[in-house]
């Protein structure tokens, strides 16, 4: 055993790593955009949450979208969905073990799918297919907090058992690690058992360690998801040990697959924000919000600890893009250009905030952002091969639903090289 771990390890230290120049930002037009078939198309969108009616515009523009892709994409497009999948409390919660079996067959837990998501998102399709929704937390899927005593809502278990039993490949849950909590990913009652078991014995921290999205083109592209709610709560909880797991398990990740043109990291809160959370808020509800901060904005104190840890992991690992919800709008941003002294982070580091799938929230006027559009409810798109990624922001029109183009830029990646 300890020969073979030796080998691996000089195997390790003799791959050559490709290293990649600089990211640069530029405008550019959709006919820019390649149609090779290998390129790889996915959408993020957040905050969608809210019932049929609203969400409907943009799942209709998106479904739109999908339709007019070219036919014969290698690999079919999907979505990442960024957080707060069910306003305004979650789903459910039913604290006694004797009370499992209802909570599974609650008809609440159903319906508050089937409004937010199912009857929603059913027609969106690629090539008569269900397309993939890759699925994270939110701050409202916990009820605003995971440690609330006596909570009757924020059963993120569900989300990840019952959801992907219902949507059988067509919604996958992150982060969960079943390794963990000794159990299989079986999308099952018996699934749900162990990991409420787990929970109820050790808490939610440690099954929620960053994973992997699973994707199909992982030459290209790698997505990592984190749970932010719960990493704000550590870091307000002083459980430094448990951060410490997380940001390990993230370095891992990045480590292991550091030769991948495109990683990406995907959390619910933004590190960078001119919207409502970043301080937009105005008048004496803005200065009272502000002046005493509180976990859900970027001000606070225990939020600053996260945002500049991320920074620093984006420019440690060459992660050129973060996507994020939270604020109700879009935004995208080059994080240099947002409170430099925290961050910290050189030029070539992006974020993306696509949290207006359902509800709207503005940006500050005197924003810095590459672009930021708050007048309507929209969504993100995403196009990449090995040197380029495109990033569209879209929203929808009034009279047809069908998708509306706000602009297109390009992040490009410089020269590469080869180092052992």
């Amino acid at each position: 055993m300890k020969f073979s771990r030796y080998i691996y390890t000089i195997l390790l230290l003799c791959t050559a790593t490709v290293s990649y120049g600089q990211v640069t930002v530029s405008k550019t037009q959709t006919s820019d955009r390649p149609q090779d078939p290998a390129t790889v198309t996915f959408y993020a969108l957040g905050d969608w949450g809210t019932g049929y009616i609203k969400q409907e515009p943009i799942a209709v523009a998106l479904a739109h979208n999908i339709t007019n892709l070219p036919q014969n994409k290698q690999i079919s497009p999907f979505v990442i969905g960024l957080g707060d999948n069910i306003y305004e409390s979650g789903l459910p919660y039913h604290k006694s073990s004797d009370a499992l079996i209802y909570a599974w067959n609650d008809p609440e837990v159903f319906n508050a799918l089937e409004n937010t998501f199912g009857q929603v998102y059913q027609h969106v399709t690629y090539k008569n297919a269900p397309v993939i929704f890759h699925v994270i937390p939110g701050n409202h899927d916990y009820d605003g907090n995971s440690q609330k005593k006596d909570k009757k809502y924020g059963d993120v278990l569900l989300l990840e058992s019952k959801a992907e039993n219902l949507y059988t490949g067509w919604w996958k849950y992150y982060p969960i690690d079943h390794t963990v909590a000794k159990t299989t990913d079986t999308n099952d009652f018996r699934e749900y058992v162990h990991l409420r078991s787990y929970v109820d014995d050790h808490g939610l921290y440690g099954l929620t360690l960053p994973q992997k999205l699973d994707l199909p083109n992982q030459e290209t592209l790698l997505a990592v998801a984190l749970d932010t709610q719960l990493l704000l709560e550590m870091y307000e909880e002083d459980e430094n040990d448990l951060l410490e797991k997380h940001w390990a398990r993230l370095a891992e990740i990045l480590t292991a697959h550091q030769n991948v043109p495109w990683k990406i990291i995907v959390g619910h809160h933004p590190i960078a924000s001119w919207g409502v959370h970043g301080g937009a808020q105005k008048g004496l509800k803005g200065a009272l919000r502000y002046g005493v901060g509180i976990m859900q904005d970027l001000k606070d104190g225990d939020y600053k600890k996260f945002r500049k840890r991320l920074a620093t992991v984006m420019q440690t690992h060459n992660v050129p893009l973060y996507l994020s919800g939270h604020e109700h709008n879009l935004q995208f941003i080059e994080l240099n250009q947002h409170d430099p002294d925290l961050l910290q982070i050189g030029s070539g580091y992006f974020q993306i905030v696509s949290g207006s799938a359902g509800k709207l929230s503005y940006v500050d006027e005197d924003h810095k952002s590459i672009v930021a559009y708050d007048k309507q409810n929209g969504f993100v798109r995403l196009d990449v091969n090995k040197t380029t990624c495109w990033i569209e922001l879209l929203s929808y029109h009034p009279n047809t639903k069908n998708d509306v183009s706000l602009g297109i830029w390009k992040l490009t990646k410089g020269a590469t090289h080869e180092t052992q």
